[in-house]
Formats: C-alpha cells, sequence, structure tokens
C-alpha cells in the first residue's frame, strides 16, 4: 500500500529597505514524499515564490538520495543547495538540508540539518540558520 505525505517550508527574504526600493519576496519549498509497504519509495521537491512565475520541480528521488540545485527564480532570488530525505520510522520522513543558501544577490541565508519532518498525521518545521 502507497501512502503520500505533504508538507511546506518557507521563508520571506527581504534586501534592504522596502521603502527604498528593496526586493521582496518568499521561497517556498513543497515536499512530497510517497511511502511503500511503511518504507520511504521516493520523494520530491518544487521551489516556487509567492510571486507568479514558474515552480521548478525536482525529482522523484530515491530514498537517500540527495536533489541538489542551483537556481534564480523570476524574483531573481536565489536558491542553491543540497537536500536528501530519509524515514525515522514507518509514518515518518524527514527532510534534511546537506546545505541550503538563499536570497538576493547581496545577502544570503544559509540552512543546515533538520528542515521538515513529515509525518501521516502532521508536519513538524524547523531549521539551523548560519
Amino acid at each position: 500500500m502507497e501512502r503520500e505525505l505533504r508538507g511546506t517550508w518557507s521563508d520571506a527574504i527581504v534586501d534592504g529597505r522596502r521603502w527604498n526600493g528593496g526586493r521582496m519576496d518568499a521561497l517556498i519549498l513543497d515536499f512530497t514524499a510517497w511511502l511503500e509497504n511503511e518504507r520511504l519509495a521516493r520523494w520530491q521537491i518544487e521551489l516556487r515564490t509567492k510571486r507568479p512565475g514558474t515552480a521548478i520541480r525536482l525529482g522523484p528521488a530515491a530514498a537517500g538520495e540527495r536533489l541538489s540545485f542551483d537556481h534564480r527564480l523570476d524574483s531573481q532570488l536565489v536558491v542553491r543547495g543540497s537536500l536528501y530525505c530519509h524515514s525515522l520510522s514507518p509514518d515518518t520522513a524527514v527532510i534534511e538540508a546537506a546545505q541550503l543558501t538563499y536570497g538576493f544577490d547581496e545577502r544570503k541565508q544559509t540552512l543546515l540539518g533538520h528542515l521538515v519532518k513529515l509525518q501521516a498525521d502532521s508536519i513538524e518545521i524547523s531549521s539551523l540558520r548560519l
């Protein structure tokens, strides 16, 4: 039997002062993981922003396989890094950031470690900023 787990992580990004012509957007990462026979079978990421434009779908990837990316999105937001997904239990998948760097050209943020925990009944979101 196949089960689908979904979760989203997002962060608002401001480059400069809003009233002084600065750029604003939000990076949104939508995750989907599929469990088969109580084990992680595959997973995927969709990268998008709040602004209208084309979303970028990465995957599906096998359990334990990393998805790496380096993109400049429609709003000029840069996102690059490497994420992987693994299973903690029969009903839980965890998205980890080997490294996730995002932002506008001069101002970027970096995340490492636990990003999203997808469970059958709930979603836990956390991150470590550098």
